[in-house]
């Protein structure tokens, strides 16, 4: 996983995609070659809804200063790289291989793409009892792994769960946005007791 600077050209590319991949409640999402690319659209949210690039400029001052603040950490590429870097402690370790960078603002993530893989909520009402069970079940046990390195995730549903048909492999994704908790790295091995 890397910090990847990205300049105003590719930010505002990602950002005013007028054909994204897919768009979600916090980001937007273009694919390129073998990456899907998240820019955060939210936290510039008046360029992206007017598509006018003049105001690019004012909010991003605005989140410079806002930088500067006690909120540095949430902004910061280089600690939501550290948060990132533990889910290749996971087996969820192939989800995302970059975080992006603009003026030293964290601004979105890197992922793989993974073709041939569809959500489950697309396939649910087409495939057997057994076969969903197995895909319900697959994802709960890399639920259990997560919250096993105390990554939280919130947001499990047949959207965020994608899987490949032929190969029966599953996936979770948006582990990247506010409904994942990343707590404290070693709180669960740290626990004061035992459940037999």
């Amino acid at each position: 996983m890397k910090i990847i600077d990205i300049n105003k050209k590719q930010f505002l590319t990602l950002l005013l995609n007028p054909n994204p991949y897919a768009q979600g409640q916090m980001g937007i999402i273009t694919l390129i070659g073998d990456k899907l690319y998240k820019i955060y659209y939210k936290d510039f949210s008046e360029t992206y809804i007017s598509k006018d690039k003049h105001k690019f400029d004012s909010e991003v001052s605005g989140k410079l200063a806002l930088n500067k603040t006690k909120y540095y950490d949430y902004r910061n590429p280089t600690k939501q790289l550290e948060k990132f870097e533990r889910l290749s402690k996971t087996k969820s370790d192939d989800l995302i291989t970059g975080v992006l960078s603009y003026k030293g603002l964290f601004v979105g993530i890197e992922m793989n793409y993974y073709e041939g893989y569809i959500s489950l909520s697309k396939i649910a009402s087409e495939i057997e009892e057994e076969e969903l069970n197995k895909y319900i079940s697959i994802s709960f046990d890399l639920a259990n792994d997560l919250v096993m390195h105390n990554i939280i995730p919130q947001d499990i549903k047949e959207d965020n769960i994608i899987v490949n048909p032929k190969t029966k492999d599953v996936k979770l994704i948006d582990l990247d946005g506010y409904e994942t908790i990343y707590g404290p790295e070693n709180y669960i091995k740290e626990f004061p007791f035992h459940i037999d």
